[in-house]
């Protein structure tokens, strides 16, 4: 090897220490040149670039680097079992698993392979073989803290919840500060209706991990109950009747969630400025604060339905009690962050689909520069969503991977899940509407758990109340904007909504500020992988060519020209 190339290798080394996935990838670049020597030693510089891509979120480079390492060396175990990982990101789990089971073919003694794979069958809701492959996992390596972890969840949405207890108590010891074993232990044990324990362990995870505590609502709900008491059945009752509300919420939320078998995907409208942010390769779809919407009656057609469903005269109003409790003339700030889209119908409808140019979607929301029409409309495929919403967990497969991986970074997060939105008039239509009969269920459940704390505040002093109506509010607020005026249905809106509340005075982790336009607005970002795949743009946009040949030449997208004839 000559000198020049050694020192390439060693400059390679120092900066994948040191995590420089940007100078990884221009060094092994240079070394790939000038690398002459035998297949197999190339196809590790191959397979340490495609980490460095990975690593980066760039996991279709990643994969052509894996792929380039199998051409070089067939029998090379670890990039199978890299790839797999790279195809996990993307969302194609059978791939991965193909890609894992060639890693344990090659290499049969690989624990973290059999350990990912039941990685991918997890995402694939196949519990059996989640917990086969964990199984085969915790044989090769008893101590492999995120088997056991996997295992748990599996047996958890198997309602096995001693199980799953048992899994996350191995797990816990292994790694006494995986803050997702103790917050999905906690989980088990509330499904157990051991609310003692369960907040114990909610606690704990939000002590081991702030970032939960910022966007797991059950942990949420156990750190802002802390300092209400010490007594352990005291914090027990007071978690049970959060916990019975935060699952009227999800129920509610689930029930609305927008199925795809019927639909092609989602639209967005947007600024070109908007446009070339998004197909920058890096730059993440943003999700504003619901202080921003521009419908001044966002939030209120809850507080409309939930009077419908408190008939009764001793009934509360859900608006005054917890949105109107003290006398503040600020707003209450919301820990809800929104992204608008339209539906399209599928390609079979019979019905020209027309949600994707639409020439009043155009004035109202694709403008540039406050003109209308001027602006661009983003196609979304339906699989950047989720197709079905899990049990309520703890975590994520991701952060259970940062912690196999001992820090490695991954940007891998589960897809958003989307929302329909509904509509006033479709509550209680028609006796016969089954949907609507099953929401009114949960509305229900919902104002009982509701009635239940408002009775609770009663036996609390002011400062302790105000903290207890804060936490129903920002509990609320999970659902409060999926309602809307009839005059709105037209558009067939559908919603992502994340939510990110405030811990111990200080903003969410990930929560960022865009300066312009003015005033500045606070915003979260959807996973780097969410991505468009075509673009129509406005019939006022200029430069038709220039942005078809751009976005070709950038991201292979598909732009066309709005086809309404616009004054």
């Amino acid at each position: 090897m000559g000198k020049k190339l050694g020192k390439l290798y060693q400059e390679a080394e120092l900066h994948f220490q040191n995590k420089k996935w940007g100078e990884v990838i221009d060094v092994c670049t240079a070394i790939i040149r000038l690398e002459k020597n035998p297949d197999l030693r190339k196809a590790r510089v191959y397979k340490y670039r495609g980490r460095a891509y990975y690593a980066k979120g760039d996991y279709n480079q990643a994969i052509a680097d894996y792929d380039e390492a199998i051409k070089l060396n067939p029998q090379y175990a670890a990039a199978y079992r890299r790839r797999g990982r790279a195809y996990y990101a993307k969302g194609d789990y059978d791939q991965a698993i193909a890609d894992w089971d060639e890693a344990i073919a090659l290499n049969p003694h690989d624990a973290a392979a059999y350990r990912r794979r039941g990685f991918a069958y997890y995402a694939k809701r196949d519990y059996d073989r989640v917990i086969e492959s964990c199984d085969e996992a915790i044989a090769l390596n008893p101590h492999d803290a995120a088997a056991y972890s996997t295992r748990g969840l599996a047996y958890l949405y198997k309602g096995d919840h001693d199980r799953a207890i048992a899994d996350y108590d191995k797990a816990i010891a292994l790694k006494p500060h995986d803050a997702a074993a103790h917050g999905n232990r906690g989980l088990a044990c509330s499904f157990k209706k051991d609310y003692a324990s369960a907040f114990d362990s909610f606690l704990k995870a939000g002590r081991y991990d702030k970032r939960l505590k910022s966007n797991e609502v059950l942990i949420y709900i156990a750190s802002s109950l802390e300092g209400i008491t010490s007594d352990r059945e005291e914090r027990a009752r007071l978690f049970k009747l959060y916990w019975a509300l935060a699952e009227a919420i999800y129920e509610i939320s689930t029930k609305l969630f927008y199925n795809f078998k019927d639909d092609r995907g989602v639209a967005h409208y947007t600024s070109l400025r908007g446009l070339r942010a998004l197909a920058k390769r890096g730059n993440p779809f943003r999700l504003y604060n619901s202080a921003y919407m521009n419908d001044p009656e966002e939030g209120q057609v809850f507080f409309e339905i939930m009077k419908k469903v408190m008939k009764k005269e001793d009934d509360i109003d859900v608006e005054k009690t917890f949105y109107k409790h003290d006398s503040s003339k600020d707003p209450h700030s919301s820990p809800a962050y929104i992204g608008s889209f339209v539906k399209i119908k599928s390609q079979n409808d019979q019905e020209k689909d027309k949600a994707k140019d639409k020439l009043f979607l155009w004035r109202t929301y694709g403008k540039h520069n406050n003109e209308e029409a001027g602006g661009a409309c983003l196609i979304f495929n339906k699989d950047q969503f989720a197709q079905d919403v899990p049990p309520m967990t703890i975590g994520s497969m991701s952060q259970l991977e940062y912690v196999a991986e001992q820090g490695e970074p991954t940007s891998q997060n589960d897809p958003p899940a989307l929302y329909r939105v509904i509509y006033k008039s479709e509550i209680g239509k028609r006796e016969s509407d089954k949907h609507s009969k099953l929401l009114e269920e949960h509305l229900e459940k919902l104002a009982s758990s509701l009635k239940d704390i408002n009775e609770l505040l009663e036996h609390h002093d002011e400062e302790h109340k105000k903290t207890l109506v804060r936490l129903v509010r920002e509990l609320l607020d999970g659902i409060r904007f999926l309602f809307k005026e009839d005059h709105y249905r037209e558009e067939r809106e559908v919603r992502v909504i994340q939510m990110a509340y405030d811990t111990d005075g200080h903003p969410p982790p990930g929560r960022k500020v865009a300066m312009k336009p003015l005033p500045p607005r606070f915003y979260l970002e959807v996973p780097g992988n969410f991505r468009f795949n075509e673009v129509i743009l406005g019939p006022k946009a200029g430069n038709e060519s220039e942005w078809k040949q751009w976005m070709s030449e950038k991201n292979g997208i598909k732009v066309e020209k709005s086809k309404i004839p616009f004054r």
